[in-house]
């Protein structure tokens, strides 16, 4: 015949009454189940509990440390009536409690009230029962989020996960299958997730549950050390502490070794649902920064926005995303130290993205960073930041023309570089080289006189090279220069020009040029000073202004013969007759005509003795050379 504990024999009929809790209390003081000694000294938070009675039952605060009487006690708002005071959890300055209406009917609504150091005070606020069917007789707390058991007395038990401040369900019903039933009174959540509850009312066995599925975790069962009846159990992430035999609480370690018991009195009915003092619920909060790099950037290259989001509150962060009005979508490049996927408290996530401009500018990228608070399973708060970047466009255009394209051994040619910057930025250090010819000379272009190439100004730069063989010969020029905005070398730009070096053929006569209409049109146009000739009537009547024989005494015989002396030895020169000999005559000679403002024979010139003597001197040395004697 099987024995029956004669214990639980008793407590079985009264399970659903108030008589339950005043039975036990003597029953374990008689049978001496109740221990008084604690096996090491208590050291640990304060621990409150809601008490069992039909209206009236206070919630009391023990202090863990020091045993004893309750340090604190109010009656809540709630506790009026037949209401039987179930769950209970303090996080911050509020305490979270339930009552069973009529004594074990259905719980109406959670009730919050300040727990102002335990001395309490009138209900501020309600949260809906989330199953207001059924009683809660267990709250808990974990990440900020309110855990609530439900199905009191005898439906199926199911827990929910809230937001305290709004009661907004964010998870659950989760269903709670295996050992537990209706009237388990112990329950906790465990920093892995999972649900610790007791397999029945008053049970010291507490098994793990899924805290995604509710299905019994197996392998996980805590016996609390030294109880004969448990209604409460709580944890403090490292610690696991059980209200055991309505006369103490008992420190565990999370596999449920015992670390130290503490023995109190003044329970006033029965504590259903012990709390630590949990810290207050925290924040979500991150901090978003922006920077791009390099800055300035040049039209064509990437520019890279670099975004810093920093976890500055207490919530861990799921689903992090940050996106910039320019950029887009960025990428996580680190920050993740325990790689979870998850924006833990402290962590710093770095993540960029890179753009290429194809226009100059200032620009602004607005980013924003999103994501999902795991306590709450709401979206977190958005953070944005935005950066500025200047895109430059350094650039210049360079091209090159030479004085002859072709000529007679040996030729002497000028080769002449035109620079223009055509881009947004300032260039510096500017240089012309020619392959041929070498560093080139500037001659003009700086109009402010800056030293820079400024965004519209041309520079001329010139080269003057000579060829003694036959042969084709192209000129390679380079031009480089500093970008003054960033620092780096500005592009490098290039251009070339081509000469035909053949053998010379010898100068003719200025009268063969006068008489011989087919080869003149060929060979023009040609510039005396700042005049042209176009047409053979032209360069007739150039001709025919060629009066050399007095040209000592007639001013305007000196200019005349000159002028048809100049164009004579041009026409040479491009029939491929070699210019090294004449060639700084030519240029003055030019240079003179332009003095005196030619414009044609028709033209009125006055000169000075000094003038005229010059005149003389470079139509002499043109003569000489038309007629194949070069002086």
């Amino acid at each position: 015949m099987r024995r029956v504990n004669p214990l639980r024999a008793l407590i079985r009929p009264f399970t659903r009454s108030l008589l339950c809790r005043s039975v036990l209390l003597g029953l374990l003081t008689t049978s001496g189940w109740l221990a008084s000694a604690s096996p090491a000294m208590a050291s640990g938070p304060l621990i409150v509990g809601n008490n069992a009675a039909a209206g009236g039952g206070p919630i009391q605060t023990f202090d863990f440390s020091a045993g004893g009487a309750p340090v604190a006690s109010f009656v809540p708002t709630g506790a009026s009536g037949s209401h039987n005071g179930r769950g209970v959890d303090v996080v911050g300055s509020e305490v979270f409690y339930t009552e069973l209406s009529s004594g074990f009917g259905p719980t109406s609504s959670i009730e919050v009230a300040p727990y102002n150091g335990g001395a309490g005070g009138a209900d501020t606020r309600t949260l809906p029962n989330p199953r207001p069917t059924t009683g809660i007789q267990d709250l808990a707390s974990s990440g900020g989020a309110l855990y609530v058991l439900t199905g009191y007395p005898n439906q199926a038990l199911e827990v929910f996960k809230l937001d305290p401040s709004t009661g907004a369900v964010l998870a659950g019903p989760i269903s709670i299958t295996g050992g537990a039933s209706p009237s388990s009174d112990g329950f906790a959540v465990l920093p892995n997730g999972n649900f610790l509850i007791n397999n029945i009312d008053g049970s010291c066995t507490y098994n793990q549950y899924d805290g995604t599925t509710g299905a019994q975790v197996s392998g996980t069962t805590i016996t609390a050390p030294g109880g004969r009846f448990c209604t409460g159990v709580d944890t403090d992430g490292t610690s696991l502490f059980f209200q055991t035999d309505f006369s103490g609480f008992t420190q565990t370690d999370m596999s449920g070794k015992q670390i130290a018991h503490t023995s109190v009195t003044g329970e006033s009915v029965g504590l259903e649902d012990i709390s630590i003092v949990h810290p207050a619920a925290g924040t979500a909060k991150t901090t978003l920064s922006e920077t791009a790099a390099p800055n300035p950037v040049r039209v064509g290259n990437p520019a890279t926005f670099t975004y810093t989001e920093a976890n500055t509150g207490t919530h861990s962060i799921s689903n992090v995303s940050v996106s910039g009005s320019l950029c887009g979508t960025a990428t996580l490049q680190g920050g993740d130290t325990n790689s979870n996927g998850v924006l833990d408290p402290g962590e710093t996530w770095v993540l960029t993205c890179s753009k290429t401009f194809t226009t100059a500018g200032v620009f602004t990228d607005n980013a924003s960073a999103a994501g999902t608070d795991m306590v709450t399973s709401q979206a977190a708060p958005v953070e944005t930041a935005s950066a500025s970047i200047q895109v430059i466009n350094p650039h210049t255009t360079l091209s090159e023309t030479t004085q002859f394209s072709h000529g007679g051994a040996p030729l002497t040619t000028t080769f002449t570089y035109s620079e223009t910057n055509d881009g947004t930025d300032p260039i510096s250090n500017v240089s012309v080289s020619g392959s041929q010819c070498g560093a080139a000379t500037f001659t003009s272009g700086d109009t402010n006189g800056n030293g820079l190439l400024d965004p519209g100004e041309t520079w001329v730069f010139t080269c003057t090279e000579t060829f003694t063989s036959a042969g084709t010969f192209t000129d390679n020029a380079t031009a480089t220069g500093t970008d003054t905005i960033d620092g780096n070398p500005a592009p490098t730009e290039t251009a070339s020009a081509t000469v035909q070096v053949i053998a010379a053929t010898p100068p003719l006569s200025a009268g063969f040029w006068k008489n011989h209409q087919g080869q003149t049109t060929a060979l023009l146009p040609q510039s005396l000073g700042g005049y042209s000739v176009i047409t053979f009537a032209q360069a007739s009547a150039v001709f025919a202004g060629m009066n050399c024989s007095n040209s000592s005494t007639s001013t305007q015989n000196a200019v005349g013969c000159l002028a048809a002396q100049l164009l004579a030895a041009e026409l040479n020169v491009s029939n491929n007759a070699s210019n090294v000999c004449i060639f700084n005559t030519v240029l003055q000679a030019n240079a003179f005509l332009s003095s005196v403002g030619y414009i044609g024979p028709s033209g009125t010139y006055a000169l000075t003795d000094a003038q005229r003597s010059t005149a003389v001197s470079l139509a002499s040395q043109l003569d000489a050379f038309n007629n194949g004697t070069c002086a």
